[in-house]
């Protein structure tokens, strides 16, 4: 199988995404020349200013290449957002990600970039998933706290059966609620769903917050809550204890975090 399915994106739906984006561009461009013609001919017939102002069309406006560019990072983005990168990248990878973006680091927006784009992710697709699951497996084994059930190899650390994140919930009694993740914890969270489904074959959940959160969030007064992957318990010291249910999945987890060979499920 694939983490990454080049159809996501068919050959005609990318060919008119870009025909979109560059009729788009085309009429921006065209809408600017005659605003900026209008403010010329304004400027001859009048004279640049007047006690009342002057004939500036757009004065507090970016200029039109600064308006392609910001559109040329949405659409990457979104693009980005539709092939599913992000939900198996690390959270320091999507961050990473985040910020070429918003830098402008990115390249034109074309039908080759978008299948350069596609075949890197296939390509990359295992160390991608390696990157995830060794920063899910260091937020879950912070060793300076001797965690329940991790133990050491003479190779390395094992996550075992169970294991407790510590400082990631505060209590929030509303509306029968007792509990919520914290905000920088939720991302974490998320990242664990997304390497035990990819781990079980089964793709990444769409959306943004994971069940594990929804879970701890509507989790009652003694804490308690389970996924099909996981059981957890919440307590007012703010930890987490976290039970594995398919210890089949933990024992492949283990495997990669500790730079074994990605036995990729059929």
């Amino acid at each position: 199988m694939s983490f990454f399915d080049k159809d996501i994106i068919p050959v005609q739906t990318a060919e008119q995404m870009v025909a979109t984006y560059d009729a788009a561009c085309a009429d921006i461009r065209e809408g600017y020349r005659l605003l900026y013609q209008a403010q010329h001919n304004l400027n001859l017939a009048f004279g640049p200013y007047t006690r009342y102002g002057n004939f500036e069309v757009m004065p507090y406006h970016s200029g039109v290449d600064d308006i392609i560019k910001g559109i040329g990072k949405s659409v990457w983005s979104r693009l980005i957002d539709r092939v599913g990168a992000k939900r198996i990248m690390s959270v320091k990878g999507a961050d990473k990600l985040d910020r070429d973006i918003k830098e402008g680091k990115i390249p034109p927006v074309t039908v080759e970039e978008i299948f350069n784009l596609l075949m890197a992710l296939q390509q990359n697709a295992d160390s991608i998933v390696e990157e995830l699951v060794k920063e899910v497996f260091e937020w879950l084994v912070p060793h300076k706290y001797g965690n329940m059930d991790v133990y050491k190899t003479p190779d390395y650390a094992k996550i075992g059966k169970k294991t407790v994140v510590r400082w990631c919930v505060h209590e929030y009694y509303y509306n029968g609620q007792f509990f919520d993740v914290d905000y920088d914890d939720e991302q974490r969270f998320t990242a664990l769903d997304h390497v035990f489904h990819l781990l079980d074959g089964k793709g990444v959940p769409e959306g943004y917050i994971s069940e594990s959160v929804d879970a701890i969030n509507k989790s009652g007064r003694d804490g308690r809550s389970e996924t099909d992957y996981f059981r957890f318990r919440a307590f007012k010291n703010r930890n987490v204890w976290i039970e594995f249910k398919r210890m089949d999945l933990v024992t492949r987890f283990n495997a990669i975090a500790g730079g074994l060979t990605f036995d990729r499920p059929s």
